[in-house]
Parts: structure tokens; sequence; C-alpha cells
């Protein structure tokens, strides 16, 4: 199918950036980097600060911050202070805090915090990079999924992951962690993949080129290893002849960027390959897979209810582009196993899934599937965008609850706090 008219990207881009800066505008988040956010943030600040990846003084603050225990609870075999979040959200963020580096340093802003780098400007800066880098991974969903389907159907896929899923809080509360960047790998690898390995026959250097973008949103998050499923899939069940060429150009470019997390767990804990939250951090498989889909206590469907048909969708995906519809559920159902076989599945203070985040480029294909098949007129049109305000609305709603303490997401969640949240809001 022929790409749409620049305008629909131009349209499309305008309306990302206009609810984003409506939504800081009328929410009004207080910016700061805490969380795992901070931990994220460490691998940048401290070569830039420190001149090294000793965390031990990040540590010592956030602990006395936060009333935490991580500099002693997180030390690794070797004795030095642990990091076990991923370093790719940290080169997304680079020329945006080197940026405010250079501004703050130019107009000898003091620091804000005892430890440099913790300031306003900075904050900012990983800001900006996280929005910038999921509107980004968004156009470059949009064109991945108008090769298959209509601008029309495109668009409400987009919108709907976009407004009615996890990811509008983490650009607007917590940019500081890695979900809202990790959109825009797997984005270019869906982009990528559906023109050059499922379209065309693929060829070593796609095959090279789509692993290496697994390897990057394997660097913003390691469990997003699964995405190298995708070529590897389409390569399987290519209609041409397979070659084992094409598997070694995968984990090639598949390991050039994942070779960067990896020098990392080396540095800190002796091994090129590490889970650094231990053998605890796993339950049986599965064992909490129910809950971390129907909970009210940061459930997918919970929380996030219409993304419920992506998940529908991928029936009507199989229908007419059955290997591309095998590449995309391969991953997507590993994630929800290995989301519902952790001992913390909801994911601490979550909002919704929030490690489903980096599978919405995913899920949106099968929400385009079901919109593809919905005939075009005044009344499906009006109730598309009623569906979709509805989702947004209670997607906000919940957002500003949570925000203003009254739907904790720290404790566990009932039915009746979560349904009740959004009334409470509007002072019912």
């Amino acid at each position: 199918m022929p790409q749409p008219p620049q305008r629909h990207n131009v349209l499309l881009l305008l309306a990302l950036i206009g609810t984003l800066a409506i939504s800081l505008f009328v929410l009004r988040p207080s910016w700061e980097i805490g969380g795992d956010g901070f931990s994220y943030y460490a691998w940048i600040r401290s070569p830039l600060f420190d001149g090294d990846f000793d965390f031990s003084n990040e540590r010592a603050w956030y602990d006395e911050r936060f009333s935490a225990y991580t500099l002693e609870g997180w030390k690794t075999a070797a004795g030095k202070a642990g990091n076990p979040f991923a370093v790719g959200s940290a080169l997304v963020w680079l020329p945006f805090v080197l940026g405010a580096h250079a501004v703050s340093s130019l107009a000898s802003l003091p620091p804000s915090q005892p430890l440099a780098g913790f300031s306003p400007p900075y904050f900012l800066a990983v800001g900006i990079g996280t929005a910038g880098a999921a509107i980004i991974g968004l156009l470059f969903l949009f064109r991945a999924l108008t090769v298959l389907f209509s601008p029309a159907a495109s668009a409400v896929s987009v919108l709907l992951i976009f407004l009615a899923s996890p990811l509008l809080y983490y650009l607007i509360y917590e940019p500081s962690m890695a979900h809202g960047a990790s959109i825009l790998p797997a984005a270019l690898l869906l982009w990528y993949a559906v023109r050059k390995l499922y379209l065309a026959p693929p060829v070593p250097l796609s095959a090279f080129a789509a692993g290496a973008l697994a390897g990057m949103s394997f660097l913003i998050r390691w469990q997003d290893a699964l995405l190298v499923l995708v070529p590897v899939i389409l390569i399987a069940f290519s209609p041409r002849r397979k070659s084992f060429a094409l598997y070694m150009a995968t984990a090639a470019g598949f390991l050039i960027p994942a070779s960067i997390q990896m020098a990392a767990w080396r540095m800190l804990y002796e091994s090129w390959v590490a889970v650094p939250q231990g053998a605890s951090f796993f339950a049986a498989p599965g064992q909490f897979l129910v809950p971390f889909l129907v909970s009210p206590f940061h459930g997918l469907f919970a929380f996030h209810p219409l993304l419920v048909f992506g998940f529908a969708g991928m029936l009507f995906l199989a229908r007419s582009h059955k290997r591309w519809a095998a590449a995309l559920a391969a991953p997507l159902t590993l994630s929800l196993l290995l989301n519902g076989s952790l001992n913390d599945w909801f994911g601490g203070s979550s909002f919704g899934a929030r490690r489903i985040t980096s599978m919405l480029p995913i899920i949106s294909f099968g929400v385009a599937a079901i919109a593809a098949r919905i005939p075009r007129t005044r009344f499906t049109t009006a109730a598309i965008t009623l569906l979709l305000a509805v989702g947004a609305g209670w997607n906000y709603l919940l957002m500003a609850a949570a925000a203003r303490g009254i739907l904790p997401l720290s404790r566990p969640i009932s039915a009746h706090d979560l349904l009740t949240a959004p009334l409470r809001m509007l002072g019912w």
C-alpha cells in the first residue's frame, strides 16, 4: 500500500504535540528524577559530573532522600554500587542533557540539590528527550501501519495507544523512566520489518538492520530482547528459501547495540549476561498472568480497557497477514508471560501495566485490523470518536487522581478504588 500523503504525517504530529502540550499545561506535573528514573539517569549523570561509573554517591544520596537501602542492598559481588536498569535511555537523553549542561554552565546556574545534575534544566532535558523519542516513534508507527491499513484506521490506532494506555502517564509524570523512550526502537523495528522482511524477501542487510533495531530495544529495556523474534519469525516463515546467513546477520545486528548493555553488566556484575534483580525477581512461569491482565491493582485491562481491542484484533490480522501476525504475536505473548511470572507483577507504584508499554506498537496493529473492518460512515466515525474520547477521559482522570493521591499507586488497589477514583476527581 502506498504511503499516506505528507499532510497526514503533519496532522498527526501536530495532534500528538498539541495533546501533550495541553496535557502538561492542564495537569502541571512536578518533574523530578526519582524512583527507577534515578537509576536510568545515573548512567549519564555519573560520567558527566564525576567522570566515572561509580554510583556510590548517587545511591547514597538517593537512600538519604527517599529513605531507601540501595547502596548496600544493590551492592554487587565485586563490591560495587549496583545499577539494575538499562543504559539505553541515557543514550536517548544524551544530546538534551549535554545541552542543559552547556546552558547551566554558561549561565552559571547554581545546583538546586546537593548532587549536581539534579536541577530543573536537567529534568526538562530528560522530559524533552523522552517525549521526542515517543512522538517520533509514534510517527514511524503510523507509517508502518499505513503499509497494511488505511490512514484513517492507522490514525485511530496510534491515537488509541497514545491517549488510552500507560504511555501518556510516563510522558507527563514519569519521563525519567524508560517506558516512553522504548516506543521509538520498537516502532522503528516494525516500520522497517513490515517493508523489508514481510513485503520484501529478506536479505542479509535487512536482517542485520532489523536485528540492530531489536538490539536497541534491548538497550532501553532488556526485557525487550523479545522483539528480536519479529525478524526471526519473518525469516523462518518466509516463502523464499531461507539461509543461515539471514539468522547470523540478525544476531550480529542485535549484538552490536546489545554489547553496550552487556559491557555495563560486565563492569558492575562481572558477567556479560546478568539478571541484576536476582533470582527472587521471578515466580513460577505465568503464576500471576491473570492478575497482571485484569487485577484492579495495575492490571492491564483494568486500567486501560480499550487495549483489549488490540489483542482481539490480532485474530483479524491473522486472517489477512498470517506471517506478520505470527511475528507480532510471539513477542507479545512471551512478554505477557514474562510479566505474569514476576513476583513484582504489579510493577511497584506503576500506573497500569507499565511494563507492557514497549509492546504498544505491536498492539496497535490489532487495533488497526479492527478499525479497518469498520465501514466509514458518519455514525461509525462518531462512535469511534466517542470511544476514543471516553478512553482518553478515563485515562486522564486516573492520571490526575493518582497525581493527587486520590488513587494511591503504592499500595494494593481495589475495584472500588479504581472505579470511583474518576468520580472523586470530579467531586462526585
